[in-house]
């Protein structure tokens, strides 16, 4: 891996192990080196009205790169 690559895990290593949660995850949006936006797990997360996420990183940073997708659109679901 190159330099730029390990920098971004050894961040991602960083932001993870300040989650509260037993299985700690972080997650990025990258482009290329440059680190878009991170988030960790949590407990749970409440998007709007519903609760969307419960404990998973990934679902966290899209959220936060990409609010206007999870917006309430009915009855739809995104409980994972």
């Amino acid at each position: 891996m190159s330099l730029k690559q390990n920098i971004i895990i050894s961040r991602l290593l960083d932001l993870a192990s300040e989650s509260n949660q037993g299985t700690r995850v972080a997650a990025a949006i990258c482009a290329g080196s440059k680190i878009l936006t991170m988030n960790v797990n949590n407990h749970r997360n409440k998007y709007g009205r519903h609760i969307r996420c419960s404990g998973h990183a990934e679902v966290a940073v899209l959220y936060k790169f990409f609010p206007e997708a999870f917006q309430d659109k009915g009855k739809g679901s995104c409980v994972l």
